[in-house]
This record gives structure tokens, C-alpha cells and sequence, in this order.
């Protein structure tokens, strides 16, 4: 073929100087003549990596001593080199590249992966991850949580002792009779910011606020909502969403670059945990073991049933975190399942 010609710019890869060249494309060799028509340089074409052109950037030459040639248009780099396999697969991707309905599909391709990914590979991977955590990294996990609540959220109790111990004690007995895979101890706080609530922290610690206690009429009612954390925990749920958040967060770094929101995450996820609301299948699935775990002692999920509503009550219209009703299903939707179980 005719010898082609383009200018660049030489760099040696032993300093940081840029020399002006003109690079003569050969049948099989490039020739590099510097700006007094000395020639620096001849490589043949095999020995040469030419990376693929994005879009308008420029074009590079990297030769296998280090050295790089640069130029302008990566385009007129491209479509001077000889007819390789080289030049051919660079020339596909280039097509590719421009070719508008190719890349709007790549780009579908591109988010429903990631939505696939992250609908279903992240909570399969969540789930596999979490009973697999050993249970002193758990309630080291739910030892940080419950610091960082009792300095923002929590007080002490203003339950007296003797009540106390009173549920304790029920509550002992009922755990001692249930099939568990933790020790299970209950904690009592108030808390007016949050109002009636009960939260499960991983390794087994279960939080119920003296609003919760003070609402309901029945202690079975207080056994249910606790039957309900403990579903949570036996399922792992809060290690689950605490992975999920993790890995999505750390898929989306990979995808923007976005550093800050990975490190950010790392620095608030007590917080993050504290304020997490359960999604509509961690909370099914709670209602139905913590129904079967109430059964198994006799005891009917009714009580959950008229507990959720006594909660839905004492939330409504006072604009607190919901908490225990935080969840996708609606209270009505879940006090309908519970009554037929």
C-alpha cells in the first residue's frame, strides 16, 4: 500500500519530553521522523498495540518498549493502518461505538442487568452471607447499634422493676420453649421520639419501648410483638438488609466512581441500620414464623393482629418513626393475614 502520513506526538517512555513527529504507515512497518527529518525510529506492525478509538479521543500507539505515539484523531489513526486483524475488530468496535440503536440497546442491557442484579443476586447473595456471619461479629454489630441508639434515641425506662421482670419472665419462659438459634434478652427503654416500638438487633438483643409496653391491654400482645423480632433475628433480617445496602452501594461505586457515598456509608451505618425499614417480604416472613412461634405455645397470632393495631393507633397522625410498622404491607393488609392463620 501507499505510505500514509500523520502527525503525533513521541513520547520515549524514559522522560517526560514530547517530541513532534510524523509517522509514516508503511505496507509493514511505521516510521517515526522527527522535526529535522531524522528518523527516530521503525517498528513493524506486529510489534505494536493500537488501543480501540471512544468516540472523538484521540488515538494511541503503544510500542513493547514503553514508549507511546500519540495523535489527535484517534479516527485518522484508524483509518490509515493496513487491513489487519487489528485494524478490523478496532474498526467493529468502532462501528459499534456509533452506531446509535446498538448503543441504546447496550445501554437497556446495561440496566436490567444491574436491576436484575441487584433485585435478586444481591438478596441471594444477602441471605447466603448472613448465615454464615459468626454470632460474636453479630452482637459486637448489635452492641455498636444499640450505643449509638441509647445516645440519640433512647433513655432510661421509666418501667418499674417489678413490671419489669414480670415480662422477663414471660418472655423467658416463652423462649425457653420455642426452637431458637440464639440467647435471647430483652432490653426496655423509652423513647418519645420513636413512641411505641420494638426493634431486633443482631445476636439476639430485642429492644421494646415503655410506649409499646404502656398501649396494649394484654401481655399476650407484648409476646406477640416480641415473637414477631424474633422472627426478624432467627431470619437474619437485619444482617440480610444490612449486606443488601452494603453490596448496592458498592455496585453503584463501581458503576459511577463515586467514592464518597461507599466511605459514607461506612461511617453512618449504625444510623443506617437503626433507620432501615424492613421490605415487604422480610416482614411477610416474620408475621408467619412469629405466628407459628406463637401457636407452637398456644397462643394465637391474633395477638400480633390486635397489637399491630393497637400500634397503628398510637402512631397515627403524631408524625413519629413508625418503626414497627415501617414496612410495605399495610397494617390492615397484615392484621388480615394474621386473623386467618
Amino acid at each position: 500500500m501507499a505510505s500514509k502520513t500523520l502527525p503525533a506526538i513521541y513520547l520515549d517512555g524514559q522522560s517526560s519530553k514530547k517530541n513532534e513527529v510524523q509517522v509514516h504507515f508503511d505496507e509493514n512497518e511505521i516510521r517515526l521522523i522527527d522535526a529535522e527529518g531524522q528518523l527516530l525510529r521503525q517498528d513493524a506492525y506486529q510489534d505494536l498495540s493500537v488501543e480501540p478509538v471512544l468516540a472523538n479521543m484521540h488515538g494511541t500507539i503503544r510500542f513493547s518498549d514503553g514508549a507511546v505515539c500519540e495523535f489527535a484523531n484517534g479516527r485518522d489513526l484508524h483509518s490509515v493502518l493496513p487491513e489487519s486483524k487489528t485494524r478490523k475488530t478496532f474498526s467493529i468496535i468502532h462501528k459499534l461505538e456509533n452506531h446509535l440503536p446498538l448503543v441504546g440497546l447496550a445501554l437497556l442491557l446495561v440496566v436490567v442487568s444491574t436491576w436484575g442484579v441487584l433485585k435478586y443476586g444481591v438478596p441471594f447473595a444477602a441471605k447466603a452471607a448472613a448465615y454464615t456471619i459468626p454470632l460474636s461479629w453479630e452482637k459486637t454489630t448489635g452492641e455498636q447499634v444499640l450505643e449509638g441508639m441509647d445516645r440519640a434515641l433512647f433513655s432510661e425506662s421509666a418501667l418499674s422493676s417489678e413490671r419489669q421482670k414480670e415480662l422477663q419472665a414471660k418472655f423467658s419462659d416463652f423462649t425457653t420453649k420455642i426452637e431458637r438459634s440464639y440467647d435471647y434478652e430483652i432490653l426496655f427503654r423509652a423513647s418519645p421520639k420513636m413512641g411505641a416500638n420494638a426493634l431486633a438487633l443482631p445476636g439476639g438483643t430485642i429492644i421494646i419501648t415503655d410506649e409499646l409496653v404502656n398501649i396494649t391491654k394484654d401481655d399476650r400482645e407484648v409476646i406477640a410483638v416480641l415473637a414477631h423480632e424474633i422472627a426478624h433475628i432467627e431470619k437474619r433480617h437485619m444482617m440480610r438488609h444490612m449486606f443488601q445496602d452494603s453490596v448496592t452501594v458498592l455496585l453503584l461505586v463501581l458503576i459511577t466512581g463515586d467514592l464518597e457515598s461507599a466511605t459514607s456509608l461506612v461511617a453512618t451505618l449504625p444510623t443506617v441500620m437503626v433507620q432501615m425499614h424492613y421490605s415487604r417480604m422480610f416482614e411477610s416472613e416474620a408475621d408467619k414464623h412469629g405466628a407459628s412461634l406463637l401457636l407452637s405455645q398456644g397462643l394465637k397470632p391474633e395477638w400480633l393482629a390486635i397489637a399491630l393495631e393497637h400500634l397503628e393507633q398510637a402512631h397515627e397522625g403524631k408524625g413519629k418513626s413508625r418503626g414497627f410498622l415501617s414496612s410495605h404491607p399495610s397494617t390492615p393488609e397484615r392484621v388480615a393475614t394474621l386473623r386467618k392463620m
